[in-house]
């Protein structure tokens, strides 16, 4: 990285770590207000349906209940999608989608007396024909979903098809051609800190406190519905317990309004939290279920990639909060290598079931999961070693590429690099023994490795920051800068410490608060680098330059002739000859030094006018351990090597690597929705003893590496990007790959669990 930074690159103590060892740290759950209510709903249990009657008399009367809500209560004004035209998704229904589709609220003294209100209620439902899978939405005897939408076709903002080179020509080149056909399921997030809304009115003005990582979507579509004018509502995130894309505003817009209109009425706060049943009913799920079909090309001697077609035909639930499913699961089809010719086409069917949307990495993991295991298909077809194949045929900077099927150039980044360090680190050349041969036997276990490329895109929209150097030399950040628990509070305070000259200790981030921070997205899309904390470094190098012109008159020298550090002003070629930046904020009067910066993504190339995408990317070696008696699959090692253009903080980076790993292991092998589609498609694993999710326990050694380049990040501030995300991409796909290698059978149906795995072998 290079010596000229003197914080980014060094581990200094997490900010929030002592508050959260020590229980200091408050969460939705821990905030206390006088006379608080607490609510409950009632969910749907039919998966398509018309209230015909609903009467609360008898819940209303119950002791303890303080209001009861339906659809005649609320406005009947659709949350608003973030990327799709189609805004169906209603606070309180009069027609239900999916099965624990809200229906009506409750607001009572105790969460007890809520649910007992609820069982109280009786509603009279019109049972609708319903459809779960997303290929028989798209046929034209399917049932409609929405009278305007006579293709039950979810519509989007973005692309949800693409296509670049002569398709046609690029199979009639190719030597060698295969199809394929893989499907995914769906997962849970599972955020140990669920859903929740804390609603009180003072007077005309509304105070909302959410676990949310997108303030400022709360307030916009809350002030929509309620019809308030934004001066009279704030939204306050407070620390979150998770989010992995859960938390993306639609479910905390729902329960905000109810909770605000509950409070309006009573005088009294509101707070509504969400049981992990609920969140798994509720809520909405990863991407899927859907179905991958890919025909690929390539040429015999070399391997050349010369046509890859994909079409895929994926579940957006009962509601559109979305639009970018398909955008994204299509961007691990043709965004990686130099195929030719490409063609990607994506049909997101409107189903019964809950809601398709982000989970961490959204839609890549599930993408590339099927892409990547698709690419080791066309190498075997050539008889080249997997790695071989992909340092051949991987992108390079400058090469075409796409974010939500937008094409570009390719901004930064070495795939031949990563490939070539994993491959170091994992042993390839000594475990991989060739196709059809797993790398060891002992009895009924064998082993297998397998190596899957990944990218994800790094920021999406614009940001604002606000800088401000007060008059002690203190700094403060005005930012949403959501902490989700991937210490963006801890690095953004580093980095604007590194323009200004500063300790990160006199650094302070504002809490995400409505009332007085910018406005912006939130914490998603690995944005928070390169975006959030992108603005506010544009934003210190506003104040730095306003302190160096004042402190230039001071030190009778050039405005450039200054540089800072260690909280001084200095004459670069007499640094004995300074001033403090807590002197030079002092000659602005009392009011300070405000900076201002905007990071907008993407940049684009002068000479092309093409976006230059800036994509985190990452390669990753599994080894598996296949039990083919059982169908038992353990993971004894794994190597994962990232770019992050510049590094901020190497143990926050590694973190974020290892539980990735961790992520990508679940989803390649355990986590599953099931769904009951004969009882109207009812998710039946609701809780977490049900839905298994992968701990500690479960690896054993793996090795996680962040090479910290600025070159792989040419165009944020400070060269810096996302990397939580990404990380987990490849994991599912090698650890795919590996298991070909171990037992000679392709699973294609996801998770790979010993059923099918048995299933494979003609065991069962």
């Amino acid at each position: 990285m290079g010596e000229e930074y003197r914080i980014l690159g060094k581990n200094i103590p997490r900010i929030d770590a002592s508050l959260k060892v020590t229980g200091k740290a408050v969460y939705l759950h821990d905030i206390r207000l006088p006379g608080i209510l607490e609510c409950k709903i009632l969910k749907s249990p039919y998966a398509h349906a018309k209230i015909r009657r609903i009467d609360t008399s008898k819940a209303e009367k119950l002791p303890g209940v303080k209001g009861v809500l339906t659809y005649k209560d609320v406005p009947q004004i659709p949350i608003r999608a973030h990327s799709s035209p189609h805004h169906t998704y209603r606070v309180l229904p009069k027609e239900v989608f999916y099965v624990g589709e809200q229906v009506a609220a409750v607001a009572a003294e105790t969460e007890d007396v809520a649910l007992d209100a609820l069982e109280l209620i009786e509603v009279e439902y019109e049972p609708l024909p319903s459809i779960f899978d997303p290929m028989e939405a798209m046929k034209p005897e399917a049932p409609l979903m929405y009278p305007d939408m006579p293709d039950n076709l979810s519509p989007s903002n973005f692309p949800i098809e693409t296509s670049r080179g002569d398709i046609v020509k690029g199979f009639e080149e190719a030597e060698i051609i295969l199809e394929s056909r893989y499907t995914v399921g769906v997962q849970a997030h599972q955020c140990l800190d669920t859903h929740g809304v804390l609603c009180a009115w003072n007077g005309e003005e509304l105070t909302i406190w959410s676990s949310t990582k997108y303030i400022w979507a709360i307030l916009d579509k809350v002030c929509e519905i309620m019809r308030l004018p934004e001066s009279k509502v704030r939204v306050i995130a407070p620390f979150i317990g998770g989010d992995f894309g859960a938390k993306t505003g639609h479910i905390e817009t729902m329960q905000a309004v109810i909770c605000a209109i509950f409070a309006k009425r009573t005088g009294r706060p509101v707070r509504l939290q969400f049981t992990r049943e609920e969140e798994i009913a509720l809520t909405h799920h990863s991407v899927g279920p859907f179905y991958y079909f890919t025909r690929g090309g390539v040429k015999k001697e070399d391997g050349k990639p010369t046509a890859i077609d994909v079409v895929i035909y994926s579940n957006q639930g009962g509601h559109n909060i979305s639009g970018l499913e398909a955008p994204y699961i299509g961007s691990g089809a043709v965004a990686v290598y130099k195929f030719d010719s490409c063609r990607f086409v994506g049909y997101p069917a409107y189903c019964n079931l809950n809601m398709s949307g982000s989970r961490r990495g959204y839609g890549d993991p599930e993408g590339f999961w099927c892409s990547e295991q698709f690419i080791d298909e066309l190498a075997e077809a050539v008889g080249m070693d997997p790695v071989e194949w992909r340092m051949k045929w991987a992108i390079r900077q400058g090469d075409p590429t796409v974010t939500r099927l937008i094409w570009g150039e390719f901004a930064g980044g070495d795939y031949k690099l990563l490939l070539e360090k994993g491959a170091e680190l994992f042993g390839w050349k000594e475990k991989w023994k060739g196709w059809g041969k797993p790398s060891a036997v002992e009895g009924p276990k064998r082993r297998g490795v397998g190596v899957a490329l990944a990218q994800h895109l790094s920021g999406v929209n614009n940001e604002m920051g606000v800088v401000r150097v007060n008059v002690d030399g203190s700094v403060e950040v005005l930012s949403h800068a959501e902490e989700v628990g991937q210490g963006i509070r801890t690095a953004l305070p580093m980095c604007v410490a590194e323009v200004l000259g500063v300790s990160p200790d006199v650094v302070r981030v504002s809490e995400p608060n409505t009332s007085f921070v910018p406005r912006g997205f939130g914490v998603f899309a690995s944005r928070g680098t390169p975006l959030i904390i992108g603005a506010a470094v544009k934003a210190a190098k506003d104040a730095k330059k306003q302190l160096l012109e004042k402190a230039s008159k001071v030190l009778n020298v050039k405005p450039e002739d200054l540089e800072t550090g260690d909280g001084m002003i200095f004459v670069k070629t007499d640094p004995k000859k300074n001033i403090t930046i807590q002197k030079a904020a002092a000659l602005f009067g009392r009011v300070g030094v405000y900076g201002v910066g905007y990071e907008e993504v993407p940049h684009y190339n002068p000479e092309t006018g093409k976006p230059l995408w800036e994509k985190s990317n990452a390669a990753l070696y599994a080894e598996v351990e296949v039990d083919i008696e059982i169908g038992e699959v353990t993971v004894p090692k794994i190597v994962l090597v990232a770019d992050a253009g510049v590094v901020i903080h190497p143990e926050l980076a590694k973190a974020q690597l290892d539980c990735s790993i961790l992520w990508g292991i679940g989803f390649a092998l355990y986590e599953d929705i099931i769904y009951d589609f004969r009882n109207q498609g009812r998710v039946m694993n609701v809780q977490m003893v049900d839905y298994k999710i992968p701990t500690f326990l479960d690896l054993t050694e793996f090795i996680s590496v962040v090479i910290s380049d600025p070159k792989h990040a040419p165009t944020p501030p400070l060269n810096m990007k996302g990397l939580g995300e990404n990380a987990m991409v490849p994991v599912a796909a090698a650890i795919g790959n590996a298991i070909y290698n171990a037992i000679g059978v392709r699973i294609k149906d996801h998770p790979i669990t010993p059923d099918k795995i048995l299933r494979a072998l003609g065991k069962i």
